[in-house]
Order: structure tokens, then C-alpha cells, then sequence
């Protein structure tokens, strides 16, 4: 057998492609992995079909339970999906933590995460991302799941003591996990053991039911239990390409099983009570009419958090000139047309980096637009990867946004601008990343660099100019602060001014 990290590339080889494949094959597979059965379909997936939530694009057919189920996920919760795939388990959590809660989906293959971002955008999830990472080092801090579950992955990962370790690093005290795998009873043969496209597969990489369960009970979980068990039958024709015939016989007159459990286990732990989007730090307020500095301002049923409220009241709509109002005329005439013509309104907001004025631009569109109870979905991009910047993020928190981090390398934060709506994802990407959209949008530069630099942008109808000077002049200066909040205000006041004019 190959080492770990050997292994571990074996197993994103092989994962990669069956993002694209069909489902049946996957599903007549060993994790869709290995050599199809002629003989039997489904040799080691449970039907999801039935399950709120499911998703049928996202289902590959690669699991052996049907962990969700079991994983007493609460309204609010936030769960971690370990080898999420294409989306399916995240997307059967989502329906169950509802809009309150948060789904993090970490799979180490760039194909799968593409695949279930896009299944994410699809169905408007905002509170459901997908991170690239490993398992067994969880790229997310400390205490931040009520929940993880994971469907036949564990199998997969040559350090399973070290996954089990960090599962219960990453769970909240008194937080739990449900997680489907497969386990052994007995010994493998020489030839699955030491066949590393079985042991992507799920079978060779699989321990002994003991020791899965000793590992887990050593790693410091108190309530372990087997919510279901049964028993996994490899079919012969696929045997055969690792066993002769009379290997095959011993085989299967032996004393080893192969099984698929889904096991359950708590952190030790007083559970607290969860923080709600109107904790005391940030308040609530419901939006009634208000008498606004600049008397723009028709409310819908969201209630904002005050201190954006009052960020909101101090924005100086009438300091904006002439020339910019004519240049915002464009924007709000593309949007009236569209919902005019009933169709939907996007949005993507690029600039080199997207790192700060993009983002500005998304976050204060969108929060403009829910505001006013308009119909519009925002998105950014640029035309080079970087991080959301650190000190954009800042100005948009000391606005009153409520923001929360997933991951550190090019990290992706929710943004939450109300209690009741689903948060705003920012993160660093492509204009042409898979979540934002392909087609039939309005591309709206935000910067020259980017604007000169894409004379054509792929799937735009409308592309319109709104340059804004660049506060990353400022970084490392006394003026630091005060160019990042006054460009974010900048923004802010036109992105209102457009809704409010639509609004009108």
C-alpha cells in the first residue's frame, strides 16, 4: 500500500471525474470509484429521493447511509458536511437548520466544489458554502459546528484517528455528530488491501468495526451509538478483477463482512443556547416607515439591524453630482426595464482583485435592494483571485454589518445586513466563477483597471462604468480608515439613490 499523501492523490484522481459522471455508474460502483457491476445497481447508497431537501443534481450516488437522517440537526444549527461532494447532504441539512443556520460543505476535490457551488447558486442558497480542504486538518476555527456528518469519506482517509480528533476540535461543546461509513468484520484479502483503486473505492481504506468505534470512543466522544447497520455485498464481476475464482469462493464463505454503518457520538459539553441574529451586540429593529435624513426610504418587512439603520440615515445622497446621477441613470434604467419585462435582475460587480470595491458595490446593492423589497440578486467578481481585503471587511462590520469567516486562505464571509434574510456570500473570485452567473446579466465595472483591461465580458447583455477611486491607495497611512469608510459611503449612498429611484 502506498503512503498517505500517495493516497490521498489516488483518491482525488479518481474523484475528480465522476463530478461529470452519470449517477448510475457511481452508483454500481464501490463509491463510484471502482470498476461498475453489471449485476446490481445501488451496491452501497441509500435512496434520498424521498428526503426534504434532496437535490437531484447533487446526488452522485457515492454514499452508503443517509447520515442527515439520523443527525437530529435543529433549526438554526450550524453543520459541517465532511466530503461534501456535489451538495446532496449539505443541501438535505440546509432544509433542516432553515434559513438561520449555516452549512459548511469541505471536499478536497476542485471539481466536486465547483459542481456544488453551482448546485448552490441554483437553488439560492446563501448560507451553504463550499470550502477546498482536507478532512483531517477541517480548514474552520475552533467550536463552530453543532453538527458534522459525513457520508462514506472516512474510509478514504488514510489517518482516521487524526479525522475523528479534528471533528471533535470543530463541534461545539455538547454539539454531536452523525456519520455514515464503511467498516470491516474480519480480514480483507491480500489483493483488496493492497489495491489502491479498491482503496478508493471505500473498501480497502476500510478499518475494523471495533477500532472505528474504539477511535472514537479514545478521541473523547461520550454517547456512541449505531443508528443503522447493514451489510455491503461487493458483486463478483467486480471482484474478479482482484480475486480468482477460487479466491472468490474462499471469499465469500469466510468470515469477513463488509458493512455500512451510520454511527453517533456527542462531544461532552453544556450545549448553549443559540446566538440569534438579534443578539444584544447587534440589536434588532423592524423596519416601519422612519423618517430618513433624505426621506428615500419605503420599508419592507426585514428588520435591519439599527446600527446599519443609522449608517444607512447618515448616507449623503444629495452630495452626489450631476455627472455620477447620469451615469447611474443607466443602471436603474436596465433594472426597471427588466423587471418591467418580468424577467430576472442580475448583477455582477468586478473589479481587478475583488477585493474591496466590488465587494462594496455587491454587498451595499444587495442590502439597497432588500431594502426596498426589490427583486434583484447581486454578485462580484475580478479578473484576478485575491482575499475579500481585511479592512473592507472591517468597515462593513463598524457599518453595523454582522459578518462571520469560514476558512483562512481567500476565506468566504456571510454577510448579514437583518435578522430574517439570508445572508450575502463574499468571497475573492473570477468574474466567470461558477456562482455567479452566466448569462443574461448586467456586468457593472467598478474600476478602470478592470474596465480597460475587459473590453468583453462572456454572457453580459449590459455592461455599464461606475469607476471608484481605490482605498488601497491609503493602506499603512493615518488616512487608512477614513478612505475605506469613505469610499464604502460613496457606494452605500449610490446604491441607495439607484433603488430608490427603481423604487419610485
Amino acid at each position: 500500500m502506498k503512503n498517505s499523501e500517495e493516497l490521498k492523490e489516488i483518491v482525488k484522481e479518481k474523484y475528480g471525474p465522476i463530478a461529470e459522471q452519470d449517477k448510475s455508474i457511481n452508483a454500481a460502483s464501490c463509491c463510484g470509484a471502482t470498476t461498475a457491476s453489471i449485476k446490481v445497481y445501488n451496491i452501497m447508497m441509500d435512496d434520498y429521493s424521498d428526503v426534504e431537501g434532496y437535490e437531484a443534481d447533487a446526488d452522485l450516488g457515492l454514499g452508503c447511509g443517509l447520515p442527515t437522517q439520523y443527525a437530529h440537526i435543529a433549526e438554526g444549527d450550524t453543520v459541517i458536511d465532511l466530503g461534501s461532494g456535489a451538495g446532496n447532504d449539505c443541501f438535505v441539512a440546509r432544509h433542516e437548520t432553515g434559513v438561520e443556520g449555516k452549512v459548511i460543505g469541505i471536499d478536497f476535490t476542485p471539481s466536486m466544489i465547483t459542481k456544488a457551488r453551482i448546485n448552490a447558486e441554483k437553488l439560492g442558497f446563501n448560507n451553504v458554502e463550499f470550502i477546498e480542504g482536507d478532512i483531517d486538518d477541517i480548514p474552520v476555527t475552533n467550536e463552530m459546528a453543532d453538527v458534522v456528518v459525513s457520508n462514506c469519506v472516512l474510509n478514504l482517509v488514510p489517518d482516521k484517528e487524526k479525522v475523528i480528533r479534528e471533528i471533535y476540535r470543530v463541534l461545539k461543546p455538547g454539539g454531536h455528530f452523525s456519520i455514515s461509513d464503511i467498516v470491516l468484520v474480519g480480514q480483507l484479502p491480500d489483493a483488496l488491501k493492497k489495491d489502491a483503486e479498491m482503496y478508493a473505492g471505500c473498501v480497502a481504506g476500510a478499518i475494523q468495526k471495533v477500532d472505528y468505534l474504539d477511535h472514537i470512543k479514545q478521541s473523547g466522544f461520550k454517547g456512541i451509538q449505531i443508528q443503522k447497520e447493514k451489510v455491503i455485498t461487493i458483486p463478483e464481476d467486480i471482484l474478479y478483477k482482484y480475486l480468482s475464482e477460487s479466491e472468490i469462493i474462499q471469499f465469500s464463505k469466510g468470515e469477513t463482512g463488509i458493512f455500512s454503518i451510520s454511527v453517533y457520538a456527542e462531544k461532552p459539553g453544556q450545549k448553549l443556547e443559540k446566538p440569534r441574529l438579534n443578539s444584544q451586540n447587534y440589536g434588532q429593529i423592524a423596519v416601519n416607515p422612519v423618517p430618513v435624513a433624505v426621506n428615500i426610504m419605503k420599508h419592507n418587512k426585514l428588520t435591519f439591524f439599527p446600527k446599519l439603520v443609522a449608517a444607512v440615515k447618515s448616507l449623503s445622497i444629495d452630495s452626489i453630482s450631476r455627472e455620477r446621477k447620469d451615469m447611474l441613470q443607466v443602471l436603474i434604467q436596465y433594472i426597471r426595464q427588466r423587471l418591467d419585462d418580468k424577467r430576472d435582475v442580475k448583477l455582477n460587480f468586478i473589479c481587478t482583485h475583488n477585493s474591496r470595491r466590488s465587494q462594496f458595490a455587491q454587498i451595499w446593492a444587495q442590502t439597497a435592494a432588500d431594502y426596498y423589497g426589490i427583486e434583484v440578486k447581486c454578485y462580484s467578481g475580478g479578473v484576478e483571485v485575491t482575499s475579500f481585503n481585511e479592512r473592507a471587511v472591517e468597515t462593513i462590520k463598524a457599518e453595523g454589518f454582522m459578518v462571520t469567516k469560514i476558512g483562512e486562505r481567500n476565506p468566504t464571509y456571510s454577510i448579514f445586513h437583518s435578522q430574517n434574510a439570508e445572508p450575502i456570500s463574499a468571497f475573492s473570485k473570477l468574474y466567470d466563477d461558477p456562482v455567479n452567473p452566466a448569462s443574461k446579466f448586467s456586468a457593472i465595472m467598478t474600476c478602470s483597471h478592470a474596465d480597460e483591461n475587459c473590453p468583453y465580458i462572456p454572457g453580459a447583455e449590459a455592461r455599464i462604468s461606475l469607476n471608484y477611486e481605490d482605498p488601497k491607495e491609503y493602506d499603512n497611512t493615518k488616512e487608512e480608515e477614513m478612505k475605506y469608510n469613505e469610499r464604502s459611503c460613496q457606494i452605500a449612498a449610490e446604491m441607495f439613490y439607484v433603488f430608490s429611484m427603481i423604487e419610485k
